[in-house]
C-alpha cells in the first residue's frame, strides 16, 4: 500500500520541505538534503483467511528521518508520526534513535502499519 504511505511523505515534502526516498537510494557521493526521511517495507503479510484467501494485508514500513540540525531530531519524525495517523496509519512508537554513518548527522525512526482491507 505504496500510494498511502505516498500521500503522507507527498503532505511532508509540501508542507515543510522535507525530502523523502527509499532507504539506501542515495549514492555514496551524493550530497544529502540537510533533513530528510527514508523508508524500508518491512514486510507486508495476509491475514483473515476466509475461504482459503485473505481478506487484509497488513503493511508494514520503517520509516527513518536524518537532519544535520540537532534541534530537529525529535519535532522531525513527529510531523511524520502526527500524518501518518491522520492518514490511518498504526503508529508503533514515538521513535528510537539510530546511529547514522553520516558526520554530523542525527537519526530517529519508527515502524508504521496500513492494514489493507482485500476484495
Amino acid at each position: 500500500m505504496w500510494s498511502k504511505l505516498q500521500e503522507v511523505f507527498d503532505e511532508l515534502e509540501t508542507e515543510y520541505g522535507i525530502s523523502y526516498s527509499r532507504q539506501g537510494s542515495y549514492e555514496i557521493d551524493e550530497e544529502l538534503p540537510e533533513s530528510f526521511f527514508t523508508f524500508w517495507n518491512k514486510s507486508s503479510e495476509f491475514e483473515n483467511y476466509y475461504n482459503n484467501r485473505p481478506s487484509s494485508c497488513n503493511w508494514d514500513w520503517n520509516v527513518f528521518f536524518y537532519t544535520k540540525n540537532p534541534a530537529e531530531i525529535y519535532e522531525g519524525l513527529n510531523k511524520f508520526i502526527k500524518k501518518a495517523e491522520e492518514k490511518g496509519f498504526i503508529v508503533e512508537d514515538a521513535g528510537k534513535d539510530i546511529q547514522t554513518d553520516e558526520p554530523n548527522y542525527f537519526g530517529r525512526y519508527t515502524t508504521v502499519t496500513f492494514i489493507e482491507r482485500l476484495k
